[in-house]
C-alpha cells in the first residue's frame, strides 16, 4: 500500500507540469490585446526592418516621450524603431531581445527610466511571459539565467491562460494601456493622453531620488557589452523625469553615466528634468505635447553627436492644462494619508502594534483615508494581514518595510486603474496581493499591477 502511495504520487509529479506546459503552450495566445501585446510586434519590425534605423531601447518612458515621425522628419535617411516598453519588464530584456537584430550602421539610444530598478539588471518573469505568449521563439535570445527564473514563473502563467479559457477571457487592458495605443513605429499614439491627469501633478507613490547611486554596476557591465557585441553606434540619453517628483542633482547621475559607460552620452542632462504640465498619469510618461518637446531636444542631441548642421525645427506646441484646472500647489484635497503610527493611538487601539490582522478604515474623523505613506506599517513586525478599503488611491513604496511577518494585503477595490502602487510595494516582504476573484485578470493585465502579478491571489 505504501508503494502504492509513493507511485501515485510520481504520477502526480510528472503530470502536473506536462498539463501546465500543455495549457502553457497549446491553448491559443490570449495577452495579445494587452499592452505586453505590443513586444512581439516591436522586435518583429526590428528584425524585418532594412536600412540604417534609430532604434530608442528601454521602457515605457521611450515609449509615451518619442515622436518617431519627427525624428523620422529629421533624419529622413534613417528608419525609426521605438523598442520602449515596459519598466516592470526590466531594461536589460531589450538589450538582449535586440541584440542579435542590431547591426553596423544603426544607432541604438538606450534611454531607461531614471529609477534604480531600470538602471539595473532586474527582471520579471512573470510579466515577460505576458509578452512571450505565441512567440516563445524570442526566448532563445535571452541569457540563461533569465530562461532559469522563465521556468520558475511558468505554472503560474500556464494556470493563468488555463483559467481565461475556461472563463471565455481575452484581458485587454484598460484606457491606454491596451496594445492598439502603439502606432507602426512602436510609440504610445492615443488622443487619451492629452494632459497631465494626475492630481497632484505627480506620482507621490513614485518620488524620483536622483543619485549616482541609480546606477547599478551589472547594468553598466550589460550595457557596455551590448555597445561591444553589436558593433552599432551606441549612445544613452536620459530619459523624461517630472520635474515635481525629483530630488537631488540630475548632473551627479549624468557625470556617474559618462564616466561608466563605454560609449557616449548625449544630450543636456537638464533637457530630461521637465515640467509637470507635460506629462499624463506618471512621472515618466509624457503627454502628446510633452512628447514632441521632448522630442526636439532628442532630435538636437543626435544631431551634436552625428555632427549634422542641418537645423531642424520642430513645431513646439503649448503646454496643455492639468485635467484638474482647480489644483493648486500644495493642495491635498479632503482626504486624509494614513500614518499608522499616528492614527493608532486615536483609534484606541488597545496593543495596536502587536496585531496580527488590521483594517484599515475607510474614514477617519469624518474624512476619507485615501492614501498609504511609505513607512505607515515599519514597526508592525507581528502584523499578518491587512486590508485595505475601496477608497483606498495609492499606495507608496516602502508602506510595509519592516512588516517582516506580512503575508496578505487586501484589496477591495475592483478596478485596478483607480488604486496606483509605488514598485516597492511589497519590498521586504513575502506577503501576496489578494483581490476580488472577479477582477484578478485586470489585476494581473494592468499596467500598474502587473508587475506584482506573480503573487496576485
Amino acid at each position: 500500500m505504501k508503494n502504492k502511495r509513493y507511485l501515485a504520487l510520481l504520477l502526480i509529479l510528472l503530470i502536473v507540469p506536462a498539463a501546465l506546459a500543455s495549457w502553457g503552450f497549446a491553448l491559443p495566445e490570449c495577452y495579445g490585446d494587452s499592452f505586453m501585446g505590443e513586444l512581439k510586434h516591436k522586435v518583429s519590425r526590428l528584425d524585418e526592418l532594412e536600412g540604417r534605423r534609430i532604434v530608442i531601447v528601454g521602457g515605457s518612458a521611450a515609449a509615451f516621450g518619442v515622436d518617431s515621425e519627427l525624428l523620422r522628419a529629421a533624419f529622413p535617411d534613417r528608419e525609426i524603431v521605438n523598442l520602449g516598453m515596459y519598466a516592470a519588464l526590466g531594461t536589460t530584456v531589450m538589450l538582449d531581445l535586440s541584440e542579435r537584430s542590431v547591426r553596423a550602421g544603426d544607432t541604438v539610444v538606450i534611454m531607461p527610466e531614471i529609477s534604480q530598478q531600470t538602471m539595473s539588471d532586474f527582471f520579471d518573469p512573470a510579466v515577460m511571459w505576458q509578452g512571450l505568449d505565441g512567440v516563445y521563439g524570442l526566448i532563445s535570445r535571452l541569457p540563461v539565467d533569465k530562461k532559469l527564473r522563465l521556468l520558475g514563473a511558468f505554472p503560474e502563467f500556464a494556470a493563468s491562460k488555463l483559467r481565461f479559457a475556461l472563463r471565455g477571457e481575452r484581458p485587454a487592458g484598460e484606457g491606454v494601456y491596451r496594445c492598439d495605443v502603439f502606432n507602426d513605429y512602436g510609440d504610445v499614439a492615443t488622443p487619451l493622453a492629452s494632459r497631465n491627469t494626475m492630481p497632484l501633478l505627480w506620482d507621490d507613490t513614485s518620488p524620483v531620488k536622483l543619485s549616482a547611486e541609480l546606477l547599478d554596476e551589472k547594468y553598466v557591465i550589460r550595457a557596455n557589452e551590448y555597445a561591444l557585441h553589436t558593433g552599432a553606434d551606441v549612445v544613452f540619453c536620459l530619459a523624461p523625469v517630472n520635474e515635481l517628483a525629483v530630488s537631488g542633482e540630475i548632473g551627479e547621475l549624468y557625470n556617474a553615466l559618462c564616466a561608466a559607460l563605454s560609449f557616449p552620452v548625449i544630450g543636456n542632462a537638464r533637457d530630461s528634468v521637465m515640467d509637470a504640465g507635460w506629462f499624463f498619469d506618471t512621472n515618466y510618461h509624457l503627454n502628446s505635447a510633452g512628447k514632441a518637446v521632448f522630442t526636439d531636444s532628442l532630435i538636437g542631441a543626435l544631431k551634436a553627436h552625428f555632427g549634422d548642421p542641418e537645423p531642424f525645427a520642430v513645431p513646439l506646441p503649448n503646454m496643455p492644462e492639468p485635467q484638474s484646472a482647480a489644483w493648486t500647489e500644495g493642495d491635498d484635497s479632503d482626504s486624509e494619508y494614513f500614518d499608522y503610527a499616528d492614527l493608532g493611538e486615536a483609534w484606541a487601539i488597545s496593543g495596536a502594534r502587536d496585531r496580527e490582522t488590521l483594517t484599515v478604515p475607510a474614514y477617519f474623523d469624518g474624512k476619507p483615508v485615501s492614501a498609504i505613506l511609505e513607512g505607515s506599517f515599519s514597526d508592525c513586525k507581528t502584523l499578518r494581514e491587512v486590508t485595505l478599503q475601496e477608497n483606498i488611491r495609492s499606495i507608496a513604496s516602502g508602506a510595509f518595510d519592516g512588516a517582516e511577518s506580512l503575508e496578505r494585503i487586501i484589496l477591495k477595490n475592483e478596478k485596478p486603474s483607480s488604486v496606483r502602487a509605488g514598485d516597492g510595494l511589497l519590498r521586504g516582504t513575502r506577503a501576496k496581493i489578494s483581490v476580488p476573484e472577479s477582477a484578478r485578470g485586470a489585476y494581473m493585465t494592468d499596467y500598474f499591477w502587473s508587475v506584482f502579478s506573480g503573487r496576485i491571489e
